[in-house]
């Protein structure tokens, strides 16, 4: 049996004894099944939500030319087998054009499959900040397992563990900004720092726009009581209203302008490029 991946965790050992979750191969200790691919349902309380066509698209060609390499791990309910693990290889499998899949059937309690299917997916290195937040608040409130113990089971420090949970306190808007690949956790650790969901929300919305790096953004978000009536703000310490001045003047005018503020005065930059755009600004600027 191969060795687990480093970092990953004791979690899925302990829970399943002997069983190595990510590499069943030719040691696995159960019966490898071909089962109908339409008798197979995904687990409706995993984390991920949205999976990368692309990649499910690349799966797909290469199950087409080497078959599933690595058999799902499913439980039987009811009539159906839901997903424990492999999610991914399932859907990729429906792209193919295959009927069936290999896959290993656990029978176990509702408890132990929910923890298994929370933690295999929360250790997968593509997952989402806010997804791998939302995974751990599940094994919390369903499973009344401690921010340690959740911690141990998925090879994390407490720490980290809470500070993922953090981002849960953000406008659910953001939350799924963070999901979909717009902005980043680290984004949404620094709009923590603005209590205000509305200044949350428009900071979001401003990071999109300008491609506002994680550095930039803990610069710009300034904590109140840090605020005092003599501070000078470079360019990369405006605030945010200034900033989105600056996008208004631009979008009125159709060409870069910049805002220098000092205190309680300050100037605003129109650039030109050539007469007839002086004169079009000139235009702009008499109505």
């Amino acid at each position: 049996m191969k060795p687990m991946k480093k970092g990953l965790g004791k979690g899925l050992s302990a829970l399943i004894p002997g069983d190595d979750m990510l590499d069943f191969g030719q040691h696995a200790i159960a019966e490898v099944l071909e089962l109908p691919l339409n008798e197979i349902k995904p687990n409706s309380e995993q984390p991920r939500r949205q999976f990368n066509e692309e990649s499910i698209a690349s799966l797909a060609e290469s199950i087409k030319n080497h078959g599933v390499v690595q058999p799902i791990l499913v439980s039987r309910i009811d009539d159906m087998y839901m997903i424990i693990a492999g999610e991914r290889r399932w859907r990729a499998a429906h792209v193919a054009g295959l009927t069936n899949i290999p896959a290993i059937v656990r029978t176990m309690d509702d408890l132990k499959l929910a923890q298994i299917s929370l933690i295999e997916n929360i250790q997968r290195e593509d997952l989402s900040d806010v997804e791998e937040a939302r995974a751990y608040r599940l094994l919390i409130d369903n499973f009344n397992l401690k921010q340690d113990e959740v911690a141990d089971s998925v090879g994390k420090s407490r720490s980290y563990v809470a500070n993922t949970l953090r981002l849960l306190k953000l406008e659910v808007s953001i939350q799924d900004k963070i999901v979909q690949g717009k902005i980043s956790g680290g984004h949404g650790r620094v709009l923590l720092r603005e209590t205000n969901p509305v200044s949350q929300l428009k900071w979001a919305d401003l990071i999109i726009q300008k491609g506002i790096s994680v550095r930039e953004l803990e610069k710009l978000i300034v904590k109140p009581n840090k605020i005092t009536k003599n501070i000078k703000l470079t360019r990369n310490e405006l605030s945010y209203e200034t900033i989105q001045f600056e996008q208004d003047l631009k979008d009125v005018f159709g060409t870069k302008v910049v805002i220098q503020h000092k205190e309680n005065k300050g100037k605003i930059e129109i650039e030109y490029y050539g007469l007839d755009e002086f004169d079009r600004i000139m235009k702009i600027l008499k109505k």
